[in-house]
């Protein structure tokens, strides 16, 4: 068989699913489209229907309005009523007469439309009806003695919860055909309204022969018990229609929307027409290419032929003119092939090359941990030697009281040095896996700026130095401690790379956007190329074997980490090696706050006892001491069970619990405490080695008034004591 023979085959046997498909697919949009027309016609019948709502709801309105200003008139008020009623006519044209009746039905005063005749009484049943109601009452549609169509909207007049009358306005049947041909539904199509009784009260097509004629009973079968829907089924005509209705609840009467079944099977027609065409035009297409394809195919392999037939001899070159490129491709394989292993020897150079990077990736990053590892050493090394060799002395047989004060000292800042760097080491942990949550507040930079100067004054950390500041007024929304730690970190690098008899200048101002806080020394500067690096982890400035500045190189990137935390940056400037370097930080500016400054200082009626929970006795031991010497009453306890019992056997004012205790945790400790009768006295603060922000919220929601982490600094814990304090005892006075 030949291949045009098998094309044409394989076209035909898959295009022959396709049409079945494609008329599948057809036979759906022509439901999908019939529905659509249909829900068309539904929403057609239901606004038309909401507008016949709404021409009840505000004849019902006005009527009520009216019934509510009137009295039974008598003979000195009939004069007044029937002006009043003229004006309702005036304002309301479509209505042909307004009538008055008693508590009895009887009509006692009638205004008509001049020129019309005699207006038509409310029948007895309905007055009943509208007597009886409170809404009011929509009639059927009435055939006068005279042959007019009417329909009668009454309202009842109550006085104090009693029926005095009943007022109602004559409304005709061209009315309301005029309301229903503001809506028209299709060149074909009619609108029909019925009332109650399946009566018609008009119609858009043929309206005369209609109005006033009773809908057939399949019709109005279709309708029974549904507020709305749609169906099929002959009209009044006899005629077959789509058929959408919808009831009004507020008077109980049917607009249907009908629309000629031919009219929308006609609109449907073209459309299913082209697509059969396009299928068809799309078949015919595929067994066209099939056949043409099939003759180049042949054309191809009769070139290839010729050409495996040339390839002997050198002096013939293969045909290159073939009809499809495959074919052609086929001609050049040998030169693909040479070129196919150009690129894979080139592949692999590049993947040896990328191999030689990664290795010298590798060992670079191994050099930096080995170096960091040895600086780690270093800077661990030396504090600890300095500890120990000053408690050495302390336990020496003859000690001056200068010796004594003097290894103090070394103790206590060679402490907080191993603190310092414990703290970096973790907060850059934290930052870098989104542990830290910021506490915001509004706070002056120039404030946190001058606090901290004075720290450093008071301690003597840049006696060697002029320290000078220069500051106005600048708020930012911020974390105020983790602001003030960048304050120090960076004034205490700018004093430790500046040599003795240099220059810091600290300075805050307000721009008109931001706040800035800068930092200027006179130190030995930073070369052009390490600017880049300088906030990179582990990155100092260069330093001798002796390393005399100390620190690890992860203060600068815990700072510009903080800074964009607060959505703020920093950068830093240099003129070079020993031009000094500038610190700049800008943050978010804004408004100065207005504050009422109030000082609460916790009363001191009787001493207070202090409880410390905490399981390992070095510790608990030494926390004790360090509190005694501030004058209060101690207790100590070394689980949490015990812990609860002595807080709560005082009771305790203040309670500096552990985390991690034996029996149960200081989280079901503070949980206890909090539960008794007095637990919300006690003054209760976490003093851990727990130190995320994950452990401080789960502290504070355990019933924690504070928390801090180990190793502890005795100025905050006092301080903290003095705040919790302060704010018991206002809530206590509160």
């Amino acid at each position: 068989m030949r291949i045009k023979t098998l094309l044409v085959a394989l076209v035909a046997g898959v295009a022959l699913p396709l049409v079945l498909l494609a008329g599948y697919v057809t036979y759906q949009l022509w439901q999908q489209q019939r529905l659509a027309y249909q829900q068309q016609y539904l929403e057609r019948a239901s606004a038309v229907r909401l507008a016949l709502d709404t021409e009840f709801a505000v004849t019902q309105r006005t009527l009520r309005a009216a019934g509510d200003a009137t009295e039974i008139p008598s003979a000195d008020t009939e004069v007044v009523l029937l002006r009043r009623f003229r004006r309702l006519l005036d304002n309301y044209p479509h209505w042909v007469a307004v009538a008055l009746t008693d508590a009895q039905g009887r009509v006692i005063m009638t205004a008509a439309r001049p020129g019309t005749p005699a207006p038509p009484t409310l029948p007895a049943e309905d007055m009943r009806r509208t007597m009886a109601s409170a809404t009011g009452f929509i009639s059927n549609v009435v055939t006068t003695a005279d042959g007019r169509h009417v329909v009668f909207v009454a309202a009842a007049i109550m006085r104090k919860d009693a029926t005095q009358g009943v007022i109602y306005a004559v409304i005709p049947q061209a009315h309301w055909l005029d309301l229903l041909r503001a809506y028209p539904v299709s060149q074909r199509g009619t609108l029909t309204l019925f009332d109650k009784n399946a009566t018609v009260v008009t119609r858009t097509l043929d309206t005369e022969k209609w109005v006033a004629a009773k809908a057939p009973p399949a019709y109005w079968d279709n309708t029974i018990g549904r507020s709305s829907g749609i169906f099929k089924g002959k009209g009044l005509d006899s005629k077959p229609y789509y058929i959408a209705f919808s009831r009004s609840e507020a008077s109980g009467w049917l607009l249907s929307a009908g629309v000629p079944q031919d009219e929308v099977d006609e609109a449907l027609y073209w459309p299913t027409l082209a697509v059969l065409l396009a299928a068809l035009v799309a078949v015919l297409g595929a067994l066209t290419a099939a056949w043409r394809l099939g003759r180049d195919i042949h054309l191809s392999f009769s070139g290839l032929l010729a050409s495996a037939n040339a390839l002997g001899d050198p002096q013939l070159a293969p045909p290159v003119l073939l009809p499809i490129n495959e074919a052609r491709t086929v001609g050049g394989a040998l030169a693909e092939a040479h070129r196919q292993l150009l690129m894979r020897e080139a592949s692999l150079n590049a993947s040896l090359e990328r191999e030689a990077i990664a290795r010298r990736q590798a060992e670079s990053s191994s050099r930096a941990k080995d170096q960091f590892l040895a600086m780690m050493g270093h800077e661990l090394r030396n504090p600890l030697s300095t500890i120990t060799s000053a408690v050495e002395l302390l336990w020496a047989d003859l000690v001056s009281h200068t010796q004594l004060s003097r290894s103090r000292d070394i103790i206590r800042r060679q402490a907080r040095h191993l603190t310092a760097m414990v703290n970096d080491l973790m907060d850059v942990a934290q930052l870098d896996s989104d542990e830290i949550v910021l506490h915001k507040t509004q706070v002056d930079l120039a404030q946190l700026a001058a606090r901290v100067l004075l720290r450093f004054e008071e301690t003597g950390r840049c006696t060697h130095l002029q320290i000078r500041i220069a500051h106005a007024p600048a708020w930012i929304e911020a974390d105020e401690a983790r602001i003030e730690f960048l304050i120090t970190h960076l004034l205490d690098n700018a004093c430790k790379y500046t040599p003795p008899g240099g220059a810091v200048t600290l300075e805050v101002l307000a721009e008109p956007d931001c706040s800035v806080l800068r930092v200027v020394d006179t130190g030995v500067g930073i070369a052009a190329e390490a600017t880049e690096r300088m906030f990179d982890a582990f990155t100092q400035g260069e330093r001798g074997i002796d390393r005399s500045q100390g620190g690890v190189g992860l203060g600068l990137t815990l700072a510009r980490k903080l800074v964009h935390l607060h959505g703020g940056e920093i950068t830093v400037a240099s003129a070079g090696p020993g031009q000094g370097s500038t610190f700049a930080v800008r943050f978010p500016r804004v408004a100065s706050p207005v504050r009422d400054a109030v000082a609460a200082t916790p009363s001191r009626s009787r001493e207070l006892l202090l409880t410390i929970v905490e399981d390992i006795a070095d510790n608990r031991e030494m926390l004790m001491l360090l509190l005694e010497s501030e004058g209060r009453k101690i207790n100590g306890a070394a689980d949490g069970p015990s812990g609860v019992q002595l807080i709560l056997a005082g009771p305790s004012d203040i309670a500096v619990v552990d985390i991690g205790l034996p029996g149960f945790d200081g989280m079901e400790v503070a949980r206890r405490v909090r539960q008794s009768a007095d637990g919300h006295r006690v003054l209760l603060i976490a003093l851990t080695g727990f130190g995320t922000e994950g452990d401080r919220s789960r502290a504070l929601a355990a019933g924690f008034d504070d928390f801090l982490v180990k190793p502890f600094d005795p100025e905050r814990l006092e301080a903290a004591i003095v705040k919790g304090l302060a704010a018991k005892e206002l809530g206590d006075v509160a």
